[in-house]
């Protein structure tokens, strides 16, 4: 589920116009006023705030609808700035000791301002408050899930992907990136791109074959993934830019076919507790809580996108990256001292309408035919561990040297599971896919989804 970023108004009366008791709380009415985000830019607009520092540092404030984060400097109230930070220390210490105790209560952290008031009447018309003095504590609020502030949250879901984007990328994958390069594990220049150690890109690969060979119900097509250095670098950048959101492939065409899932851990002050590096991959598995293979849907209200990246059988790469930013943006907040992971993933998941995998026997309906320690793979027959799962089914026949099955008449698929029928509207349509896209390398979908278009197999 996207975490969107909130703003809260914490309003004090320093005195009472008629009381000249000293001493003395008083509450101005039994209800505290709410304030919504309309009323907090309000004020902002009345206080005239442009551009803001706090004690020499600058601190973003999501207090923005989009636009630029607002930084604020303390103002001259009756409070001293020591005063102010005790104010909210003991918010804090109530919050976190309140009885019964609580699992999802926020940190409050002080980004801004005291200011005097200058026009009394304009805050009472608006506030309803009699106060000769407000204090507008703007706050970015951080969720925090336990007690070493260590939680991380994913955006909204990742984009979906359409057959076109897909095939673009198989076709560039097959001629952009060397093939030596992308599948022999045994090669030494696999390991490379972005900031991650060779370790650490062998721990994350690693980490989404375990979940992938995995899932429930089992997977009879689920590729084994490889890392590539030219998604790494890809990455790299993304999290480079310290920009916590999906890529709009409208501007960066270079994303288009191209998964992505990004994981933020913040409020880490000097960057010396980078998360565990694996961690990120376990985060977004989890989402399989809230997926439903069997109706390939997701709860109502949750996130699954994450999930179905990770085990998306078709899936044959990924390339990460991580970088720490002093501040992490998204379109609706900014995360202090953060670290950004970017996993960029080719071809990408998540097409639409589409299950991540095809349930069954663990590769036996390898599109390649041979597998590896349960995953599809493009081993060779001779490497070790290197075997041929598949099954032929409806009367097709198994080649065991090129493990691939020649299927009956009415059949098709790698293990000739799937009845021969078209099965997009798109097929040989105006506008759509024309026959003669078939035999073109750069649009695989439409033989994978018009068999009978493309004359697979005899009808």
């Amino acid at each position: 589920m996207g975490v969107l970023a909130m703003v809260f108004l914490v309003t004090i009366a320093i005195q009472n116009v008629i009381s000249q008791t000293e001493n003395v709380s008083i509450n101005t009415s039994d209800d505290v006023p709410t304030t919504t985000e309309e009323d907090l830019i309000e004020i902002a607009k009345r206080f005239e705030v442009d551009e803001y520092e706090e004690a020499g540092d600058t601190i973003p404030m999501m207090f923005t609808r989009g636009k630029t984060p607002v930084r604020i400097k303390w103002g001259k109230g009756d409070y001293t700035r020591k005063e102010q930070k005790k104010i909210v220390e003991a918010h804090n210490a109530y919050r976190k000791g309140v009885a019964p105790s609580s699992s999802d209560m926020n940190e409050i952290v002080v980004s801004i301002i005291v200011q005097s008031c200058k026009n009394i009447a304009d805050l009472h018309s608006m506030m309803q408050l009699h106060l000769l003095t407000i204090f507008a504590f703007i706050v970015s609020l951080y969720q925090v899930a336990t007690a070493d502030e260590d939680w991380s949250i994913n955006p909204d879901e990742p984009p979906s992907t359409t057959e076109e984007e897909v095939a673009k990328r198989y076709y560039e994958d097959a001629n952009v990136e060397p093939q030596n390069d992308l599948f022999l594990r045994t090669t030494r220049t696999q390991w490379r791109g972005g900031r991650y150690s060779k370790i650490e890109m062998i721990k994350i690969v690693g980490a989404h074959n375990k979940y992938r060979k995995g899932v429930l119900p089992s997977s009879g097509d689920m590729n084994e993934l490889l890392w590539s250095p030219a998604l790494a670098e890809q990455a790299q950048a993304w999290s480079d830019g310290c920009y916590y959101e999906h890529p709009d492939k409208t501007q960066h065409p270079d994303y288009r076919g191209i998964g992505q899932n990004l994981y933020i851990k913040w409020l880490d002050k000097g960057g010396r507790n980078p998360p565990p590096v694996t961690d990120p991959v376990d985060k977004w598995y989890d989402e399989v809580k809230d997926f439903h293979y069997d109706i390939n849907s997701c709860n109502r209200g949750a996130v699954c996108g994450h999930y179905t990246q990770v085990v998306w059988a078709k899936t044959t790469k990924v390339g990460c990256g991580i970088k720490f930013c002093p501040t992490a943006t998204s379109r609706t907040r900014s995360f202090e001292n953060a670290w950004l992971v970017t996993c960029n993933y080719s071809p990408a998941g998540n097409m639409q309408s589409q299950s991540p995998y095809k349930s069954g026997t663990r590769c036996s309906q390898c599109a390649k035919g041979f597998c590896m320690k349960n995953l599809c793979s493009r081993c060779k027959p001779n490497e070790k561990g290197c075997v041929c799962n598949m099954v032929c089914n409806n009367g097709g026949k198994l080649n065991s040297k090129k493990c691939t099955c020649k299927c009956a008449n009415g059949f098709f698929g790698p293990a000739c599971q799937e009845r021969c029928e078209d099965k997009n509207d798109k097929c040989g349509a105006n506008p759509g896919w024309p026959k003669f896209w078939c035999g073109d390398a750069r649009f695989p979908f439409v033989q994978e989804f018009c068999p009978a278009l493309c004359g697979q197999c005899k009808q």
